[in-house]
């Protein structure tokens, strides 16, 4: 196989002498005998044919290109393997290849015009993934592929059938439920609303998530302790007519403070209440009204 020529020299221009296809390349041997070996997507930029002249600033492109051939081979071994952004290719040539910005971009666009991969596509797959993981909402799902240079119609096409999980949804619910009851709800409106639902759809999770739960609030649990309470009390002045009644019969030598504390705390009254309410009833006793 004849080897291509590792130093140029300055010249005007060249002639190709005749070119033979080898494998996937094109072998370009000139009429001063120098070679290049070109790959698909380098010679097919040019027309190249026996007695073509080929002029210097070619000729240094021609050599360029195909000095990138590593690392486009790398870009596509990646791609196969995973799905990657442009942005993301870029930083690897970048940070693992070394290879200077406008390069990693050139071999981008040679990756993207002589091969069958669709950066585009690619990115529709990655942007797919972090939506369906963040649990966005199908408004905040297209904006981020719009934010992302995707048009319209492809964005509809990846997002036709797109649902956000209710799992991720009621994860973060659950997850403010768990930090702090009082204030859960606020937190979830603020988080879904961050994710891009409007306030039906964040009253539709919120409504689910406490039927399905069973998810009762400190102020309605204080109310419902303040009614029994109050309940209680007024049972407690039922009870201690009926003791004072049935019980003493009527006789305040029986009807003695000590005497009524000890009866009502084996009931569960609160030492307190017994004692507010006995000297209540003792007043309105001598007022008339339990004559």
């Amino acid at each position: 196989m004849k080897k291509q020529s590792e130093s140029i020299g300055k010249f005007s221009f060249k002639k190709i002498a005749f070119c033979e296809e080898i494998g996937d390349q094109l072998l370009v041997t000139f009429d001063d005998n120098d070679v290049l070996y070109l790959s698909p997507y380098n010679y097919s930029r040019y027309y190249l044919y026996p007695d073509k002249i080929i002029t210097y600033e070619m000729y240094i492109d021609l050599v360029d290109y195909e000095s990138l051939r590593p690392y486009v081979n790398y870009v596509i071994n990646l791609v196969k393997r995973k799905s990657y952004s442009q942005k993301q290719l870029k930083l690897k040539l970048i940070n693992v290849k070394h290879l200077e910005e406008d390069k990693a971009k050139l071999v981008l666009k040679i990756v993207s015009s002589s091969t069958n991969i669709d950066f585009n596509r690619q990115k529709c797959e990655s942007l797919l993934f972090k939506v369906q993981l963040k649990g966005y909402s199908f408004k905040r799902a297209l904006n981020e592929f719009y934010k992302n240079n995707i048009y319209k119609d492809l964005a509809l096409e990846y997002l036709n059938d797109y649902v956000p999980d209710e799992t991720i949804i009621f994860k973060y619910i659950d997850d403010f439920y768990k930090r702090d009851k009082n204030s859960f709800k606020k937190k979830s409106t603020n988080k879904l609303a961050s994710l891009g639902f409007d306030s039906k759809e964040i009253n539709y999770y919120l409504s689910k998530y406490i039927d399905d739960n069973n998810v009762t609030f400190e102020n309605e649990n204080k109310k419902k302790s303040e009614n029994k309470l109050n309940e209680s009390k007024d049972n407690l002045n039922i009870l201690m007519e009926n003791f004072y009644r049935f019980k003493c019969f009527c006789n305040l030598e029986k009807f003695t403070k000590n005497a009524v504390i000890q009866y009502f705390k084996r009931k569960g009254f609160s030492y307190n209440d017994i004692c507010n309410e006995y000297d209540n009833f003792i007043d309105n006793l001598r007022e008339g009204e339990y004559d």
